[in-house]
């Protein structure tokens, strides 16, 4: 069986359990149908190899549960992530036939094909070299840096790493980059990675704040329009509801106030109405007043 066999298997085996916890008939008739005279002679044991296989590859741990009599993920953090970008490369395996019924994005995450590199820097502790260009600036510099944390925002892949050459953290827009190679001499900088693995939780979307600015509570009202919206994709994982009737919703959120997140309530102020704090209130109204003043100059 080829590698492409072997991935369905794996995937199908990951996308049943991250359901539920599902017998070994349960999974191998799952299989059977979804690959039919693909699969062959399936045994017991082979489907304990895929386990072995899925743990080391993926990372995904598969565990007999005596008590269920049945299969389960042990660990379901980060899995529904892995499942959508293992699901985009199974849409991608489709026939040409099936995928003329698909409509997609053209617009892949901008900056992807440095992704192996950067994690091969990572792991090794090398760093990298590469020119870089702002969208103001046509010219490029040579840039030096040790990568620490990726992060995907709006189809854009950012990467927070040291720049060796001044000394300080910087982030980089990946679809910015130009000519970008491994330097695999081994280094250590001044940031510890694990530090900064964090240094997004606070914020929505790539910035992180200024220097000294804490957290703060945002109580932001939702219509009844957008509030299912609102519940089945939060926009921060603090979000939480005080309230809900047939009005809409009245969420609670923790984060510190950047213009990310003011551009993202822009998006949907239609629908929204922010209830404190009183200062973004006030951003979010004199970001309106200018779009009106703007729009009135065409009347």
């Amino acid at each position: 069986m080829g590698y492409q066999h072997k991935f369905l298997r794996h995937f199908y085996i990951i996308e049943q359990l991250s359901i539920k916890p599902q017998s070994w008939d349960s999974i191998h008739r799952r299989l059977l149908n979804k690959l039919s005279d693909q699969l062959g002679d399936y045994s017991i044991r082979t489907f304990q190899r895929d386990i072995k296989a899925i743990d080391n590859i993926f990372g995904i741990e598969i565990k007999y549960s005596p008590r269920l009599l049945a299969y389960h993920v042990s660990s379901k953090n980060e899995l529904k992530m892995k499942l959508n970008a293992w699901s985009q490369l199974n849409l991608n395996m489709e026939s040409s036939e099936v995928q003329r019924k698909i409509i997609q994005d053209k617009i892949d995450g901008l900056g992807s094909m440095y992704l192996s590199d950067i994690n091969e820097a990572m792991e090794g502790n090398f760093f990298l070299e590469f020119e870089y260009h702002k969208y103001h600036d046509l010219s490029s510099k040579k840039r030096r840096a040790i990568p620490l944390v990726l992060k995907e925002v709006n189809k854009r892949w950012y990467l927070l790493a040291e720049d060796l050459d001044k000394g300080a953290l910087r982030i980089f827009a990946l679809d910015r980059v130009l000519d970008l190679n491994i330097n695999y001499k081994t280094i250590k900088g001044k940031f510890d990675s694990k530090s900064y693995q964090s240094i997004w939780e606070n914020t929505m979307g790539i910035e992180i704040g200024v220097f000294g600015q804490s957290v703060e509570k945002i109580i932001i009202k939702v219509d009844e329009k957008m509030a299912p919206y609102f519940k089945s994709l939060p926009w921060h994982q603090t979000q939480k509801i005080v309230k809900e009737d047939n009005t809409g919703l009245l969420l609670e959120m923790e984060l510190m106030i950047t213009n990310d997140l003011i551009n993202k309530i822009m998006s949907t102020v239609q629908h929204t109405e922010i209830i404190e704090p009183n200062h973004l209130k006030e951003k979010i109204k004199l970001n309106l007043i200018k779009a009106l003043r703007t729009y009135e100059k065409e009347l």
